[in-house]
C-alpha cells in the first residue's frame, strides 16, 4: 500500500516557511511531476531528498529540482521555482561545491527568496571561500603548488577504458559526487618532507631497516619510506605551519583528480592511454627507483605522477567490496578496517597497477621504498 504524504515541513539551518501537502500519494506527485506541474515537481524532489514516502535518493531530488528550476518564470510557478533553486543551493553546499551552491542561491534571490539572499550574502562576506585559483604555498622556505579541483560527478571504478585489467575490487563501477578541494600537483617531495618533519630520506629508511637501499635521492624526488600514520602527522604539522587545513585525499578524491576531474578525457592512466608517457613504473625505471617529479606528462588538471613513481596513501580504510555499498556523496571509505588504501602504482609496479582505478592497500605502519603520498587542502 502506498504511503500517503500528509504533511511535509521543509527545514534547514535557515528557517523558511512550512509547507503542507495534504493527502497526496507519491504516485500522485509523480504523475503531476511528469505532467510538469510545478507544485508536484518541487514536493517530489523534497520527498526524494528526505526519504518521505519513498526511498531517499538525493540525486533524484536534484534532477527534479533542476528540471523545475530551469522552467520559464510565470506568476503561477515562480514561487516553486525559487524554492527549487534554494534547495539546489543547499544540495551543492552539502557536497562542498560552493560555487554551484552560490549560483543557485543567486537565482533564487533574484526570484524573491529572502533566505537565499541572506545565505548568499553570508558567503560573499568571506572572500577566502570564493578563491578558486591554484595556490602556491611556502612551508619553512619550501614552496609547493596546490591545484584547485572543482567538484563534480564521475564514474568511479573499473570503467570501460580499463578493459580486462580491471580487478574485482574495482567493481561495480558507480557514480560518485565530489565537492571542491585542492590537491598537490606532485607527490610530497623529499625537500618538503624534510622542511616540515626534519628527517631525511636516510633517516626514514633507517626506521625501516638501515640495511635497505635508497631508491632515488634529491630535493625533487618524491618522499618514500613513509607510513600512513606519518603521512597524517605531516599533514597536521603542515597545517600548523601554514594556518591552512591539509589532509590525505579520500580514495574518491584521489581517483577523481587522477581522472582529470571535470576536464577528464577518459584515459586509462592519469594523463593518457600510454603508461610510458605518463608514469614511472617497473619498465621505465628498470626497477631502479624513483625519478624527479614533474618529469613525465601531467594529466588534464596539470597533476604529475598520479600514475607511477611512488604509490600514494589515501585516508580511507580499505574494503574489498565497499563499492557495492558505499555512499555516492563524498565517500570516505568503510568505518573500520585493518589496512588503508594506496593508489597510483609505483616505480616497482607493472603498468596495470598505475591505472586510475587500480586499488591496493597496506597496514598503517607499513614503510617501504615505494610508499609515498600526496596532500589535499580544504578550500
Amino acid at each position: 500500500m502506498l504511503k500517503r504524504v500528509f504533511a511535509i515541513v521543509i527545514t534547514s539551518f535557515i528557517a523558511i516557511a512550512s509547507i503542507s501537502v495534504s493527502g497526496q500519494t507519491i504516485d500522485e506527485l509523480m504523475q503531476g511531476a511528469n505532467n510538469n506541474d510545478e507544485y508536484s515537481m518541487f514536493f517530489l524532489g523534497y520527498c526524494y531528498s528526505v526519504g518521505e514516502g519513498i526511498t531517499q535518493n538525493k540525486e533524484e531530488a536534484r534532477k527534479w529540482w533542476e528540471k523545475l528550476a530551469e522552467k520559464t518564470l510565470t506568476h503561477k510557478n515562480k514561487k516553486y521555482i525559487a524554492k527549487a533553486q534554494w534547495q539546489l543551493g543547499n544540495y551543492y553546499e552539502e557536497i562542498r561545491q560552493i560555487q554551484k551552491a552560490m549560483d543557485w542561491w543567486g537565482k533564487a534571490a533574484k526570484n524573491g527568496d529572502a533566505t537565499a539572499k541572506k545565505k548568499l550574502d553570508d558567503y560573499k562576506s568571506n572572500p577566502a571561500i570564493l578563491t578558486h585559483s591554484d595556490e602556491e604555498i611556502t612551508a619553512n622556505g619550501v614552496p609547493f603548488k596546490m591545484v584547485f579541483v572543482s567538484g563534480g560527478s564521475f564514474t568511479m571504478g573499473g570503467t570501460a577504458e580499463q578493459g580486462s585489467d580491471a580487478e574485482n575490487n574495482e567493481q561495480p563501477a558507480h557514480n560518485v559526487t565530489i565537492g571542491d578541494y585542492y590537491i598537490a600537483d606532485t607527490e610530497v617531495t623529499q625537500q618538503l618532507w624534510e622542511a616540515v618533519m626534519g628527517t631525511t630520506i636516510y633517516m626514514q629508511r633507517d626506521k625501516a631497516d638501515p640495511n635497505w637501499p635508497t631508491y632515488g635521492v634529491g630535493d625533487n624526488h618524491p618522499m618514500y619510506y613513509v607510513s600512513w600514520e606519518e603521512a597524517n602527522q605531516f599533514c597536521e604539522k603542515l597545517s600548523a605551519l601554514t594556518g591552512k587545513i591539509f589532509r590525505l585525499p579520500t580514495e574518491a578524491e584521489w581517483e577523481y583528480a587522477a581522472r582529470g576531474g571535470g576536464k577528464s578525457q577518459g584515459y586509462k592512466y592519469a594523463g593518457g592511454n600510454s603508461a610510458d608517457a605518463v608514469a614511472w613504473f617497473s619498465t621505465t625505471t628498470s626497477d631502479k627507483g624513483t625519478e624527479k617529479t614533474r618529469s613525465k606528462v601531467p594529466n588534464e588538471l596539470t597533476l604529475y605522477d598520479m600514475s607511477g613513481n611512488v604509490c600514494e596513501w589515501c585516508s580511507d580504510w580499505y574494503g574489498d567490496s565497499f563499492y557495492a555499498t558505499n555512499t555516492n556523496y563524498n565517500p570516505t571509505g568503510p568505518a573500520t578496517g585493518s589496512c588503508h588504501i594506496r593508489r597510483g602504482g609505483s616505480w616497482s609496479d607493472d603498468s596495470s597497477d598505475c591505472r586510475v582505478s587500480c586499488r591496493h592497500n597496506y597496514v598503517a605502519d607499513g614503510r617501504y621504498g615505494h610508499f609515498g603520498f600526496r596532500i589535499v587542502m580544504q578550500p
